[in-house]
């Protein structure tokens, strides 16, 4: 290949990246970086976009965008887990959050912050709303007519329009009186030059609460706006304590902390003992390569359905399969016999290495902290894995 050929296929490659938009990092996104991405417009079925490359246009699909809000301290980790499953599978995301004192011990992937209601731009927004409700007539002397939306609500989730984790009856709505400055717009006030890129255009609005699941919705629909597609309703007693990790395990089942530091450990010493740290080629095994396989989709599926713990519980299922190989596959007794076992010993370590790193990339938008350290842990550019560490540390 010609130098002139080389520069421009490399080119058309970079073009190519650039075009998919790749992602800011999980954890410290900023909203400048977010925003900053390649433009490529996010409305589902829209055409495809062609990036300038000099030698022609190369096209690619738009990538879908996405918006989740946390009103609550209950509800930052469940819409952390959604806004980080949407960026793993490749869309754009803002993620609007409150309480941000609590970003960095919790881990949050936030992009953005909820205002406060005494913050100009919530009192901007919140009195076009509120005037707007008022000129509809829904909004009299602070009480909203909630009632009067039990219809179009109810057409909104029959025709699947509006998706709402909970079990609600729009007909049982009763009126009720809204807060002093309208603490209830937050979700929707602070998005400002950016409301028609991450609101109004987006593909998906997911709003994550632990209060009223249909009033957000019903005061923009009565002020003309367009409600959430999608309502997360959480428990408001959600344990916050235990920081990153900690606050997190509660989707998974805190007694499996042990089994997942068991087998990261296990196998991390394995390779250094019997491999001099030298990790050997990946490998597939039946039951293990096919719980890997299969956890992106069943994931995809129980958060679909708003299944925090249906989803950890399909990532666990590769955790139970690689302790389960590990345990009947004995590498200990194959490093002290043939040249045979040796190259047995070589797929064990390899197949349970790469369940591992699976694990860190399905692991991420639940126990970011730890799937970053299994990271550290399992994966090198050099010949040798790092020393190896213990995954959840005692004391």
């Amino acid at each position: 290949m010609g130098r002139t050929a080389a520069v421009r296929a490399l080119f058309t490659v970079c073009a190519r990246f650039a075009a998919l938009g790749l992602r800011a990092a999980e954890v410290g996104a900023s909203p400048a970086g977010i925003d900053a991405g390649v433009g490529l417009r996010s409305r589902r079925g829209g055409p495809k976009i062609g990036v300038e490359s000099g030698w022609g246009a190369v096209s690619v699909a738009r990538m879908p965008r996405c918006c989740v809000t946390a009103d609550s301290s209950a509800a930052l980790v469940p819409a952390d887990v959604l806004a980080r499953h949407h960026r793993l599978r490749g869309d754009r995301v803002w993620f609007a959050a409150c309480h941000p004192e609590l970003r960095d011990g919790l881990a949050l992937s936030s992009t953005a912050v909820l205002p406060e209601v005494d913050d100009e731009a919530h009192r901007a927004g919140a009195e076009r709303i509120g005037r707007a409700c008022a000129e509809a007539g829904d909004l009299v002397d602070g009480v909203f007519r909630l009632s009067r939306f039990a219809g179009p609500l109810a057409g909104l989730i029959d025709s699947g329009r509006l998706r709402v984790s909970a079990e609600v009856d729009p007909a049982g709505l009763r009126d009720v009186r809204l807060s002093p400055g309208l603490a209830e717009l937050r979700p929707v006030t602070g998005f400002g030059a950016r409301y028609r890129r991450w609101w109004l255009e987006a593909d998906r609005r997911v709003h994550v609460t632990d209060g009223d699941p249909l009033l957000l919705e019903a005061l923009l629909l009565s002020a003309g706006l367009p409600p959430p597609t999608d309502v997360v309703r959480v428990d408001a007693r959600a344990d916050l304590v235990g920081g990153p990790d900690g606050a997190r395990w509660w989707l998974l089942g805190d007694v499996r902390r042990k089994d997942l530091g068991a087998l990261v450990d296990r196998v991390t010493v394995m390779v250094h003992r019997y491999r001099d740290g030298r990790p050997p080629a990946p490998a597939e095994v039946p039951g293990l390569t096919d719980a890997c396989r299969e956890a992106p989709g069943l994931v995809d599926r129980a958060l679909a359905e708003f299944d925090l713990v249906g989803a950890g519980g399909a990532v666990w299922r590769i955790v139970e399969r690689a302790a389960e190989f590990l345990d009947g596959a004995r590498p200990w007794e194959l490093a002290r016999s043939t040249e045979q076992d040796g190259r047995r010993l070589d797929v064990v370590l390899g197949a349970v290495l790469s369940a591992c790193r699976a694990l860190s990339v399905q692991l991420t938008p639940f126990l970011p902290a730890a799937a970053a350290r299994i990271t550290t842990q399992c994966v090198t550019l050099t010949e040798r894995l790092p020393p190896p560490r213990a995954l959840f540390p005692q004391g």
